[in-house]
């Protein structure tokens, strides 16, 4: 992961959680700079336009690189995700 952020000129990679019709990063990250472990509430909109406040990733999404989930049906509530 470190050499495909560094070759696409990217800091960090953390989930887009379009399921939860999210537009930001969510706030489990992987970088090796930690320049980009900053926390705190995303205020906004999500893609139906509804007014959102969630706990985010506040680190500039220039450097983003999202990941998006690849399995349909989670066999568990928090750790059945796979990105």
């Amino acid at each position: 992961m470190t050499v495909a952020l560094s070759r696409m000129g990217k800091g960090y990679a953390a989930p887009l959680r379009v399921e939860n019709l999210d537009t930001f990063p969510h706030s489990v990250v992987f970088t090796k700079d930690p320049d980009y472990i900053l926390f705190g509430f995303a205020t906004g909109l999500n893609l139906l336009g509804s007014e959102i406040n969630d706990i985010a990733c506040l680190a500039d999404k220039k450097a983003w690189v999202p990941l998006l989930r690849t399995n349909s049906v989670s066999r568990h509530p928090t750790i059945g995700s796979v990105y």
